[in-house]
Parts: structure tokens; sequence; C-alpha cells
């Protein structure tokens, strides 16, 4: 069974209930709703769908609400137009003869010489001057240029707010649907993150915030952004646009060690299976890719438009599942993090050294908020591992944690004793033996602000006898 977690793009090709179902059925963990396309009554439908099948199968499916944040974008024009290199246009939100529509006004972020890049960088052009709102640039290639497409300013000047007010009213539809985590489109600093807090708990929401890094703000932010956030994704479709190609893989890199240290799920994002939206098969450089982000200590590995759109999306997922299982085969554990004033943290290091020390054969964690289960999860166990909870949304979030198992209790676990013997019970029904050793984790306290404090190593059979 893998342990990395696959987050799938839900979209044209696969938003019923059947082709949902072959996705879970196939490996899929999250189910991502990207919400720079579709009505909020077009996600409702998918959202239904999602839990019917997370029902049906007994798999908790954890949903994603991605924002469409303040991303820039070409207006609305009849028919496409051939860009020419070397000849000068002019965008605007102006309207008028020649002009090239813009939907926003980004004059003001703007000045001679810069870069702008449109459509993921297929067209570049160069700042010649501004005119009050019209900006007139240089094209420095050739290619044809076609309505509502990206915009993307390279630097540091470019830097609104992440939460715009469709993402109010975005969000709000995700806390009333249920949706378990928000994707904040182009989070730069930690105001977004309590702004967009904010709004989660106005609604009376618990929605985990996952922080998408995709610009130069974003990575200089980025110990804010993980600080703040319960989870990060290296959005690497504008990431490449806004920084020099070659530095993806040393900022990819950084920052999944910076999340694991701070515990904190990290999802890979983008064309990481590109090639199979039109082919059945990868190429070789793809499945390169997979295995680095594994390696290197991602928690989730993303689908786009593979599964979206694609013509093979179940034979991506499948896959990933492939590529998954094979590169975790070689992972080693990771049993030091350095000091910690933490008692949650120290107790998963102590997790993980009872594991290499002992024959240990399952890890059990019981959980309220999921924060343990992903202290633990850090350290990229062999065992298999669960997050044992009674709280459903908690569960659900767990599916983006790797290696965790969630284990749903639809009632209170009562006591600790109690808690112990659901464990025993759980891991005989998963084949375990009377005389397997198990790691049970949990929080003792008379406060409600319980904090997991107590570990220990139980034998299935002598719990199961007490």
């Amino acid at each position: 069974m893998k342990k990395t977690k696959i987050v799938c793009t839900i979209g044209p090709s696969v938003s019923d209930y059947e082709a949902i179902k072959k996705l879970v059925l196939s490996g899929m963990d999250v189910a991502r709703l990207n919400f720079s396309h579709g009505t909020h009554s077009e996600h409702l439908k998918v959202i239904k769908n999602i839990k019917e099948v997370s029902n049906d199968t007994n798999k908790k499916i954890g949903i994603l609400l991605d924002t469409k944040g303040p991303d820039i974008r070409i207006g609305e024009f009849n028919s496409t137009i051939h860009i020419l290199y070397d000849n000068e246009y002019i965008f605007s939100v102006d309207k008028g003869k020649d002009i090239i529509p813009l939907q926003k006004d980004i004059s003001e972020f703007l000045k001679p010489k810069d870069k702008v890049l449109v459509d993921d960088g297929t067209l570049i052009f160069s700042v010649i001057r501004i005119d009050d709102h019209d900006i007139h640039l240089k094209a420095l290639n050739e290619g044809y240029l076609r309505q509502k497409v990206s915009i993307n300013i390279p630097g540091d000047e470019y830097c609104p707010s992440a939460v715009t007010e469709n993402d109010v009213l975005d969000i709000k539809f995700g806390i009333k649907h249920d949706v378990d985590f928000i994707a904040l489109s182009f989070a730069s600093t930690k105001e977004d993150i309590i702004e967009a807090r904010e709004i989660i708990k106005e609604d009376q929401g618990e929605q985990w915030i996952i922080s998408k890094v995709e610009s130069n703000y974003g990575i200089k932010n980025i110990d804010d952004l993980i600080e703040y956030s319960e989870g990060i994704m290296v959005a690497r479709g504008d990431l490449g646009v806004e920084i020099d190609l070659s530095k993806i893989p040393s900022v990819q890199r950084s920052i999944i060690q910076k999340c694991n240290l701070k515990g904190r799920p990290v999802i890979v994002a983008t064309q990481m299976l590109n090639s199979m939206i039109e082919n059945p098969r990868p190429t070789r450089a793809e499945v390169e890719d997979i295995a680095s982000a594994i390696y290197s200590g991602a928690d989730a590995v993303m689908l786009s438009g593979e599964t979206a759109i694609g013509k093979y999306p179940i034979e991506s997922v499948e896959m990933m599942v492939k590529v998954a299982i094979e590169t975790e085969k070689e992972l080693r554990p990771r049993s030091e993090y350095g000091p910690s004033k933490r008692v949650a943290d120290v107790i998963s290091s102590l997790v993980a050294k009872a594991v290499l020390l002992s024959d240990v054969k399952a890890i059990v964690t019981s959980t309220r908020s999921g924060y343990t289960a992903c202290m633990v999860s850090r350290h990229k166990l062999a065992v298999p591992t669960y997050g044992m909870t009674n709280n459903a949304g908690t569960a659900r979030k767990l599916s983006l944690v790797w290696g965790i198992n969630e284990v749903y209790l639809d009632k209170e676990k009562g006591g600790i004793s109690e808690a112990v013997l659901h464990a025993a019970k759980y891991l005989k029904s998963e084949g375990l033996h009377d005389n397997d050793l198990f790691v049970f984790t949990a929080g003792v306290s008379n406060s409600k602000t319980q904090r997991t404090n107590l570990l220990e190593i139980r034998e299935i059979g002598e719990v199961l006898s007490s």
C-alpha cells in the first residue's frame, strides 16, 4: 500500500459519480476543485458526488477548494491575435481600437524594461512606456494570443492581497458545504493567511489552509507561510514563470525540508504527468519528477490537467501509485529533527526511536486535530501508521498526510484504556497477531487544551485479554 497521498483535480473528464469512484479505487486520496473555473452549482454537484463515493467506498476522501486568487488575465476579444516579434502592442483596461484588453489595471506595477509574461510564459513582452492606463509593450517572440489567458509580472512589484472579493464568496461556499482544505492561491504574507482564517472562523469552519507558493514574495516569506498555515502547496506552474526555471528544483526541495521540520503536509503540484493528458504512458523525466518529490519528503503529489481534462485520468492515477510504491521502498526513516519545546514533537521523535529500536508492527496516534499524526508522519516510518479520531473532519484531513491511515470512531473514545482497546481491536482486524507490539500515543489532561503527552508500547493480545 502506498504512503504518499495523491491529489486529483476534478474536471470535465471525471466529474460524475462513476468517474470519481474509479479515481478513488485507483488511489485518489484528495479531490481538488479549481475555483478558477465553474460555478457554485457545478461545484456543488461534484462535492455531493465525492461525498457519496466516500460513503459507498468507506474511504475518507478529502476535498480541497483551490481559490482563484488575484490572478491577472487578458480580457475578452473575438479571435486569436497573431503576435509578431519586435512589434509594439498596447495592453489596457480602457477600450479602443488596436488595444488588447485587460481584466484589471496593472499599469501602476510596471515600469520601462519590465518583462510581462503571457499564457504561462508562451509570449514574452518588454515594457516600452506607460501612458495612464495604456501599457506599451514590445513583443520578444512570435506566437498567438488567446482571450482570458494568464499574465505574470516577474519580480516583487505586484503583490496584492491573496484573498479577493470572489475568493471570500468561494471560501464561504466551501465552509457551508464542508470542504476540508482551502488552497490559498498566490499566498504571499502571513496577513493573507490571517485574513482567510478570520473568514473561516467567522463562519465557524475548521478547514485547513494550504498556502500555495507561486511567487517571489511567497518564497521570501516561506517561513511565515509555513508557520501560519496547516500545509503548503508548491505550485510550480506560476512559480516557474515567476522565477528562473533552473531554480525550481532547489526551491522545491528547500520548501519540502522546511515543511517536514514543522510537520506541515506539503503538496508538489503541476505537470507531474503532463504528457498523459494526451498519451497513455508518461515520459521517463516525469516518472523521475514524481520520485524526486517523494524522496525529498513530499506528503502528496498532485494531478491537474491529467485528470481534469485528460484522456487517461485513471491511468495517470495508477501510474502515480506505481511510482510511489516503488520509490517508498527506498525511503529511509528520519528519526532526528532537533530539539523542541513542544511535548507532541518530542513524543513523535520517541515514536520513531521506538520503531527503530524494537519490533513494533504498527503505530496508532489518538488525535483530535491531526497535529500529532502530522508530527509522526514527518519521520517517514515504514510500519503502518493510523490516526484514530472521532472527528469526521479530522479523519478526512488526514487524507493529505503521508503514511497516515485514518481510523474513524463514530463515538467518543472514552478514557485512555478504552482508546487503547479500540486500537488493539482495529489492528487485530487488520491482520496483526496477539504477540505483535504497537505504539500508542494520546493526550492525558483534564483541561480543554489537551495535548499529546503519552506514549505506550503494548502487545495486542495483552490489551485484548486485560
